[in-house]
């Protein structure tokens, strides 16, 4: 027939989905030096896809931090998988009254959504 070609079903978490990103922030390794002491004072400011953003705190005189912190970013699951992904900003901090320096960006790509367990049916014996 003339119905042209068959057009793809989205799946229920491709369109509306509520859903939940997962971030754990765990350490860095090999920061650049951006105080006058040879190391520097560094936290990351963690942004999703739908542009919700976190930050860390902030940790002192180091270029070995160790965070380990966790976020949860809430929203339609099609805008937390979105390209170009979590991107991650680590930036040294330098106090109230001056200007934070950059100490390096990168992007990554969140993995495919999991679905929530499909509920069974409880069977008792008798």
């Amino acid at each position: 027939g003339g119905e042209g070609p068959e057009e793809r079903q989205l799946g229920p978490w491709e369109e509306d989905a509520e859903g939940v990103l997962r971030v754990r922030l765990h350490k860095g390794v090999g920061l650049k030096a951006a105080d006058r002491n040879g190391k520097s004072d560094p936290y990351v400011v963690v942004q999703s896809a739908g542009g919700k953003k976190a930050k860390t705190s902030v940790k002192k005189k180091t270029l070995e931090p160790e965070w380990n912190e966790k976020y949860e970013f809430k929203g339609l699951l099609r805008e937390l998988i979105a390209e170009p992904g979590l991107q991650l900003e680590c930036w040294d901090w330098d106090g109230a009254f001056s200007k934070d320096d950059p100490l390096g960006r990168c992007k990554v790509s969140p993995p495919p959504p999991r679905h929530p367990p499909t509920p069974q049916t409880a069977h008792t014996s008798e």
